[in-house]
């Protein structure tokens, strides 16, 4: 099965130019819609993940999505840019400004967020002991929390412990590692707002559980699409992370995105804490610019990688 990890290497999607007449709407309708009006932008793999039970074939979600594009409701588009890939796109609900259709690299990130989500979705299918009670990436304008910085996606997931919520940032090779550590300072400023401490402790006792702080984790999903070499690009965003405190590094987590389309789970060992630099790396203030590079570069090849979700005899909701 495809994955938008494939669109990296320009892999073609047939496309049926035909449309029978005769088709209706099946009972699975309002679940494929709604999942495009939260993602907006997907692959026919991403429904067919997302609903493992109900289109139990690639050959059957592209009909139920064929019948919805010739209705209206959903607009198809082939990207010449990402190999004529056939790319499903939600058209906005009635009343909803019109938006502007991502396209070249702004598509690709999209679909790769996308891309995150459903395989979220999937490992928490395969662990009975968590789950996803909330969900959010194009709502954030509804939270006052949300004026200053808005994330690609977010998640609580709920496991055996509490509750953990998680910010994700895709990275998919258009900023470079100033501009992200930029933004990265931007977290670390804004997690000191009242708006967003209130938010999050709301966050979690609407789904049934209290907590004294805005504990989150920030998952940082990294690709340099020009090279291909995303541990790279990795090793300079970690490098980025020293400049922030202690305490905004222990939120921070990276992954690259080669290896999660290798790995096929976000749940893999694969995810690096920027924190556990610090028990590698001493005096980093006092090193020259080109002592850095030495340095980090061997001590990535020490750090531990991780799996992100808690096990059930350690889960946390602060880590």
């Amino acid at each position: 099965m495809r994955t938008a990890y494939d669109l990296l290497s320009f892999a073609r999607l047939p496309i049926r130019k035909h449309l029978g007449s005769n088709r209706r709407y099946s009972r699975f309708a309002h679940a494929v819609l709604q999942f495009l009006a939260e993602h907006r932008t997907a692959l026919a793999a991403h429904v067919q993940r997302q609903f493992p039970d109900l289109f139990l074939t690639d050959r059957a979600v592209r009909m139920h999505l064929q019948t919805l594009v010739a209705s209206g409701e959903l607009e198809l588009r082939q990207s010449p840019s990402l190999g004529n890939a056939n790319v499903y796109l939600a058209r906005p609900a009635m009343g909803e400004p019109r938006r502007t259709r991502p396209s070249g690299s702004h598509l690709l990130h999209e679909l790769l967020i996308t891309e995150f989500a459903v395989s979220l979705a999937e490992a928490v299918r395969q662990r009975p002991d968590l789950a996803l009670p909330w969900e959010e990436r194009f709502g954030f304008d509804r939270e006052g929390a949300f004026r200053s910085l808005v994330p690609d996606y977010a998640f609580l997931l709920q496991h055996a412990q509490g509750l953990l919520a998680c910010f994700v940032e895709v990275f998919s090779g258009e900023d470079s590692p100033m501009r992200i550590g930029q933004k990265l300072a931007k977290y670390a400023a804004w997690v000191s707002e009242p708006q967003v401490a209130s938010f999050l402790i709301d966050l979690q006792a609407r789904h049934g559980v209290r907590t004294a702080g805005p504990h989150f984790r920030l998952l940082l999903v990294i690709h340099e699409r020009r090279t291909g070499h995303d541990h790279t690009r990795l090793r300079q965003i970690l490098r980025e992370t020293l400049t922030l405190s202690r305490a905004m590094r222990q939120r921070i987590w990276l992954a690259a995105v080669t290896e999660l389309a290798a790995d096929k789970s976000v749940d893999a060992p694969i995810w690096y804490r920027a924190r556990d630099v610090d028990s590698l790396v001493s005096h980093w203030d006092q090193l020259a610019q080109i002592e850095r590079r030495a340095v980090l570069r061997y001590t990535f090849s020490r750090l531990p990688r991780h799996r992100l979700f808690p096990s059930p005899e350690t889960s946390n909701n602060r880590q």
